[in-house]
């Protein structure tokens, strides 16, 4: 069986109407709006919205030696801050990568 929409899997939207649910919620319309512009139900587009902004906050989470490396800059003036505390630098393999993010930025 060939599947109609390659991005949501076992779906009964194809997948243009799929891109243009996508496209409308990059727009910010309304679920309601978005509905009857692309003619499926309301329900199924605010469980492909939930989906859309469940992934988007998992591609949002910060890694834990990543975490350590933002409180050791001061962000909201630019500059490093001038004290480490050591038991926040990663330790191990992690400490060379730590490193090069930290020269980075």
């Amino acid at each position: 069986m060939i599947n109609k929409n390659r991005y949501y899997y076992r779906s009964s939207i194809s997948e243009p109407e799929f891109r243009q649910l996508v496209g409308c919620f990059a727009l910010d319309f309304t679920a309601t709006s978005t509905a009857q512009l692309i003619g499926i139900s309301v329900r199924s587009v605010n469980s492909i919205y939930l989906k859309i902004r469940q992934r988007m906050a998992e591609a949002c989470v910060v890694p834990r030696h990543l975490r350590a490396l933002l409180k050791l800059m001061n962000l909201t003036s630019g500059r490093v801050a001038s004290e480490v505390n050591v038991d926040e630098v990663p330790q191990g393999d992690n400490v060379l990568m730590a490193k090069r993010l930290y020269l980075d930025c």
